[in-house]
């Protein structure tokens, strides 16, 4: 029987999700079985990208942003019992996963509830520190906190001077166990031949995201 990995991404923008298919498809090479926990958004992409695989629903952090970002950090002050309360239920629910699915290891993208002392637990994250401001170290130890629950940090990043998310992945010290592998993206590079002058973007069917003419100067 394959070892079963259960992948829990955050349902916030479809960011955590799209980064996960690549290690999904990874998995499926080594030869596991991931099993996918989600909800909203997030859940359905992977659904509809692996609609072979075993999928779960977790419980929603539902957590928005106000109109004014003055407002952000006392919107996140006043969300913070109930998302405390949602991370209580996730950790339970994962416990049960692992229970009835017989899962082996836990990849979780920024999903803090998503793991469990008895079995291997990774937190993807490419936020060692969280900017907020004069409450950046607040803010950045809470979240170190979250990270120290797990056996290990994945950031999907490199550790040279040359990388993607700046000061957000790198800090001069670090007590934590933290592993950079390496950008996460969905998509491949392919040689392929223009057939098209003309390429057009679109994010749904009323806004246009992108017009580029290559024949243009």
């Amino acid at each position: 029987m394959k070892k079963r990995i259960l992948i829990a991404p955050l349902n916030w923008g479809l960011g955590h999700a799209t980064r996960c298919i690549p290690i999904i498809r990874e998995l499926i090479l080594c030869g596991f079985e991931p099993v996918i926990a989600s909800d909203g958004n997030a859940l359905l992409l992977l659904q509809k990208e692996f609609p072979q695989l075993l999928s779960i629903q977790l419980p929603a952090y539902n957590i928005r942003y106000p109109k004014k970002g003055k407002y952000l950090k006392l919107r996140l002050l006043k969300e913070t019992p109930k998302l405390l309360n949602v991370i209580k239920i996730e950790k339970k629910a994962t416990r049960e996963i692992i229970k009835t699915y017989n899962i082996s290891g836990i990849i979780s993208d920024n999903r803090f509830g998503a793991y469990n002392e008895n079995v291997p637990s990774v937190f993807l994250t490419h936020q060692l520190q969280v900017l907020s401001g004069i409450t950046t170290w607040l803010s950045t130890k809470m979240h170190q906190n979250v990270i120290r629950n797990f056996n290990v940090c994945w950031i999907p990043d490199t550790d040279a001077r040359l990388n993607l998310s700046g000061v957000l992945g790198h800090v001069d010290s670090c007590k934590l166990p933290i592993k950079y592998i390496g950008p996460l993206s969905r998509l491949k590079k392919e040689d392929v031949s223009i057939k098209n002058d003309i390429l057009v973007l679109l994010i749904n069917s009323n806004s246009l995201l992108l017009f580029e003419d290559n024949n243009s100067n």
